[in-house]
């Protein structure tokens, strides 16, 4: 995605009209954050139009979010370790690192190499972290017992000038066990997840990019959401005699709901509300006569309750580190 075109779609607003204060404040505000989406944040939809005012359109959001999301890549990292497993006897290689975001904040990310052809190839990588990504990662992640999709965009018929493609944005609930056997209570998460694949990648080397794609997730705050959407949550609010305030309860009780049993078993459980953000890229790059694939992801996070945020940031780095197997397992498993 050329930087010509970020430019075109951060003053691409769409049929309505607005202030110049309001789209200045549109520009600079930071969606890569702990900081909540609201509903005025977000491109129009029918869900969500009468509380909506001035939104975004669907192409000048992306084109922030892209934006944002390379800028955090880009950051100087310093690096924290390696993690190194085995995947159906082909060596595994994870980089562990950390960056300091914008707002003060630490992102922890990793990077691992994928010779193409040579246990996945890009468009495996592409179909799995891509294409329904938290749905996939439910399959290969032990600790998520409940993905949740809210509200989806239809973004058929969005003209994209041939640039990006497999666009996919919604909101979805993810539900996470935490270990300590019963000491933690569960986490669920509500984020915006916006996938697309960039048609064209830039790169230091000319031609050296020959594909890249794009999954960013940010924290949505779905209490602030009309309650037909809220009504949708498999988490419900409860005030109880003995606390001053409502606590979160998980329940799947909806109509379209199909509870596992590993869902079952969770029912009625108080769970915490979490926060988290994440950047994830994987690029195609043909250098020295060869096709490899780079996957990259960050993340900052904050599990809620009253886990010290200390304990939470030892945690981090190794748990993204160990996806890496899960995932390849999981798309070789698949393929099989």
């Amino acid at each position: 995605m050329s930087n010509d075109w970020v430019g075109a779609v951060v003053d691409a607003y769409g049929h309505r009209s607005d202030s110049e204060e309001s789209m200045r404040s549109r520009v600079l505000k930071d969606m890569l954050t702990l900081e909540p989406l609201g509903t005025n944040d977000l491109p129009l939809h029918p869900e969500l139009h009468s509380w909506q005012i001035y939104p975004p359109s669907i192409e000048k959001f992306v084109g922030d979010v892209y934006a944002q999301a390379v800028t955090e890549l880009d950051r100087p990292r310093k690096e924290i370790g390696v993690f190194k497993s085995e995947v159906e006897k082909t060596r595994v290689v994870v980089k562990k690192w950390k960056t300091d975001g914008s707002g003060g904040l630490t992102w922890f990310g990793r990077t691992s190499e994928h010779e193409e052809g040579n246990l996945v190839a890009f468009t495996d990588l592409h179909a799995c972290l891509m294409r329904g990504h938290e749905k996939n990662e439910a399959e290969y992640t032990p600790a998520i017992y409940d993905v949740n999709t809210l509200l989806e965009w239809d973004v058929e018929g969005v003209l994209w000038g041939g640039r990006i493609s497999d666009v996919e944005m919604r909101l979805t609930q993810m539900h996470h066990s935490f270990p300590g056997g019963g000491l933690l209570s569960d986490r669920v998460f509500t984020v915006l997840v916006l996938a697309f694949r960039n048609m064209s990648p830039s790169s230091e080397v000319p031609d050296a990019v020959i594909s890249e794609s794009i999954n960013v997730q940010i924290p949505i705050d779905i209490s602030r959401f009309p309650l037909p959407i809220i009504r949708r949550a498999h988490t419900s609010l409860y005030a109880t005699l003995h606390s001053k305030s409502a606590k979160h309860v998980y329940q799947n009780q909806h109509p379209d709901a199909s509870a596992e049993q590993s869902q079952k078993t969770k029912a009625g459980k108080g769970i915490v509300v979490g926060r988290y953000a994440s950047v994830e890229r994987i690029r195609l790059s043909h250098e020295e006569g060869k096709e490899t694939t780079k996957w990259e992801m960050q993340t900052v996070s904050d599990a809620g309750g009253n886990l010290p945020s200390w304990v939470q940031k030892m945690g981090v780095p190794g748990a993204i580190a160990k996806d890496v197997p899960l995932a390849l397992q999981f798309i070789v498993g698949k393929k099989v």
